[in-house]
């Protein structure tokens, strides 16, 4: 069960809205990122990881508590605080009450 007090953060959903038949000048196809839900969110850093490799490469992994959201998947992000994260795992707590987001910070 949630616990709201917790739910600190304003997250945005993201969704790719891929404009079907436009392509840019290398043939990848065009489109932009578009706000598919905005919640209230718990945030909980899992890990994070630095390695070099010819530079500082930063790695972080967290977690996001929130009121489920239908129709959430893997290939939406989180835009919270002029960053951005990759969902990497969903899980659905309880029938339709919370959803535990995984994500990975964009680098």
């Amino acid at each position: 069960m949630a616990k709201p007090g917790r739910m600190d953060k304003l997250i945005t959903i993201q969704e790719w809205g891929a404009d079907s038949p436009a392509q840019d000048a290398y043939g990848a196809p065009s489109g932009t990122w578009a706000t598919y839900a905005t919640r209230w969110a718990e945030k909980i850093d899992k890990s994070g990881r630095e390695f070099f490799t010819g530079g500082t490469v930063g790695e972080a992994t967290c977690m996001w508590k929130t009121y489920y959201i239908d129709g959430l998947t893997t290939k939406m992000r989180i835009s919270y605080d002029s960053e951005y994260y990759d969902i990497i795992g969903i899980k659905e707590l309880g029938r339709r009450d919370t959803h535990e987001i995984t994500a990975k910070v964009q680098s």
